[in-house]
């Protein structure tokens, strides 16, 4: 009613009172924190399901956006992002996230503030806190380790310590924030860049440390993300990826033109969009991407370039951004072409049931897979 813009004489009344939820909705995530925090060496836990952890998100935001009480939206809005975040739901929790106030360091002694900080992966000191300087050195730990350079054991033992004396010393509210800073520790080791990607893509860490430490490369991989690599994408694999919205389409479509390049089966890649508007779209995201390394990015639109340069496109790390007419017309005029290309990627694969401009892009898939050596990665 409120997103409507309904006026308040208007507003339905509420048949019940949603504060008889709320304890369902904390137990739910408590103890799904406290299973996540406690490792795999503890048993005799049963961890909450996502759709259960699903539900308490839901509860915490629905109520925020209902305004049924201001003195807790803060509360419920960390609670609602950290539900969403360990149930797998990253892009929810953060959006929760930026748009809370800051808790006081007062709440939960300071251990809301540290769980706030890493739900929105900001790493920066707190100041200090009833615990001390430990947040600080949590987050200071855990950002070392996203960039390559630390290890995880000195993040969870900094975290247990907290969690150790909340249990001992602190109250309700202090354990359940003490559970879930170490278990939003835990996922983000578990889930880290650093930590998947030398696996999934034969690659070694060392080899990876500089896209790692640039601000703009993802040093946490999301759900997507994580099972494109564990389909072996990375590692050369051809694929058919569908992912919706805002599931990290761009960032997964670096990691696997990165890899293509580290790996060196790649040279010469190829992002095939169907219009224009996009093909400039991307050639932004790659751009700050890669900005400052030596990748070249050539945007080859449907209409001619009299100044691309054909030869040019092999001579060194390569990303050719470019419409299906374009391609085909480099094909058509440069036939070797298609002997250099290491990775193929086409962009907005639904076009395809998209009338006259679907067949032309079909066509290209049919022809390209004709004429591409032996052992190209295609990625639709």
């Amino acid at each position: 009613m409120y997103e409507y813009d309904v006026p308040l004489e208007y507003h339905i009344a509420l048949p019940q009172r949603p504060e008889l939820l709320f304890s369902l909705a904390v137990g739910l995530l408590g103890d799904s924190a406290a299973a996540i925090a406690a490792g795999d060496g503890v048993a005799g836990r049963e961890q909450t399901t996502d759709e259960a952890l699903g539900f308490a998100a839901t509860y915490f935001e629905a109520y925020v956006e209902s305004r049924l009480n201001h003195d807790i939206d803060v509360e419920f809005s960390i609670l609602g992002a950290a539900a969403y975040y360990l149930a797998d739901n990253p892009g929810s929790a953060v959006v929760i996230a930026r748009g809370a106030e800051p808790p006081s360091a007062d709440l939960g002694a300071g251990l809301a503030l540290l769980s706030y900080r890493l739900l929105l992966s900001d790493y920066d000191a707190i100041g200090g806190t009833v615990y001390g300087d430990l947040p600080d050195q949590i987050l200071a730990a855990l950002a070392t380790y996203l960039l390559g350079t630390g290890e995880a054991e000195g993040v969870l033992g900094l975290v247990q310590r907290v969690r150790e004396e909340a249990y001992r010393t602190g109250d309700g509210r202090e354990l359940l924030y003490a559970d879930i800073a170490t278990a939003i520790v835990r996922k983000k080791i578990a889930n880290s860049s650093r930590a998947i990607l030398p696996a999934a893509s034969n690659i070694a860490l060392q080899t990876w440390l500089p896209a790692l430490q640039r601000p703009t490369f993802p040093r946490e991989l999301w759900p997507s993300q994580r099972r494109i690599c564990a389909a072996g994408v990375l590692q050369g694999s051809s694929a058919v990826i569908q992912m919706p919205t805002s599931a990290g389409k761009t960032r997964a479509t670096e990691l696997v033109l990165r890899s293509a390049f580290l790996s060196g089966r790649a040279s010469l890649a190829v992002i095939v969009c169907p219009f224009r508007s996009l093909c400039h779209d991307i050639r932004g995201d790659m751009a700050r991407a890669f900005a400052g390394e030596n990748v070249v990015l050539n945007e080859a639109t449907d209409s001619f370039q009299q100044d691309l340069s054909i030869e040019g496109l092999w001579a060194q790390r390569t990303i050719l951004i470019v419409t299906p007419e374009k391609l085909l017309y480099l094909i058509r005029r440069t036939p070797e072409l298609t002997q250099h290309i290491g990775l193929v990627v086409y962009d907005e694969g639904h076009q395809f049931d998209s009338g006259a401009r679907g067949v032309t892009y079909e066509l290209l898939l049919t022809s390209l897979k004709l004429s591409l050596a032996e052992g190209t990665q295609i990625v639709l």
